[in-house]
């Protein structure tokens, strides 16, 4: 028996969530109503509420403070990070001459400050 509209399940395809079961359409997001199942292997269940990650960031989602600018990042908002600090990416670049980082670019932090590795090896000697 499906746990939200309460019909019997006769599909080949049910969802088990929260020690229930439920048809593929009937487990839904709580806010945005779009199927959970299409929405990848997680979702969020908080009070009454069950929600797909998106909106349970949204919600939930707690915002963080730039390293560079100390504007605030909204929780929706892609970042990047080294060790415990957090930037817009946009923002993510050597402190020196402002060469903006991508993944996998190589970066030093030292004493707190974004460097590439040009700016670090002259900072080094």
């Amino acid at each position: 028996v499906c746990a939200q509209c309460g019909n019997g399940i006769q599909s080949q395809f049910l969802l088990r969530a929260l020690d229930q079961f439920w048809h593929e359409e009937c487990l839904k997001c709580s806010y945005c109503c779009g199927m959970l199942s299409e929405m990848g292997p997680k979702f969020y269940f908080r009070g009454d509420l069950i929600l797909c990650k998106r909106d349970y960031i949204r919600i939930f989602g707690t915002t963080g403070i730039c390293s560079f600018c100390f504007k605030t990042i909204p929780p929706l908002e892609m970042v990047m990070r080294a060790r415990q600090h957090v930037y817009h990416l946009d923002c993510f670049a050597c402190q020196v001459c402002r060469h903006r980082f991508c993944v996998g670019d190589k970066f030093y932090l030292h004493q707190n400050t974004v460097l590439c590795e040009d700016d670090y090896g002259d900072l080094m000697m």
